[in-house]
């Protein structure tokens, strides 16, 4: 009885480092500074064109106002 599932367990570990093994699935992420300026480049123009819709949505109002 000790056997087979010394057996059984041997052949479920091997099962399971096969599938981790043939179907490991890896991602790799790098940044370069030149890519890091690029991202903090286009967070300013978004900032900026976010304030200049709420200025321009500011003087509409403003032209409304009586």
């Amino acid at each position: 009885m000790f056997l087979n599932l010394s057996l059984l367990g041997c052949l479920y570990f091997e099962a399971v480092t096969s599938f981790i093994l043939h179907h490991h699935k890896q991602i790799d992420i790098s940044l370069s500074s030149q890519d890091i300026s690029y991202i903090l480049t286009a967070i300013i123009i978004l900032l900026v064109s976010h304030v200049m819709v709420e200025a321009c949505k500011l003087q509409d109002e403003q032209t409304l106002t009586v």
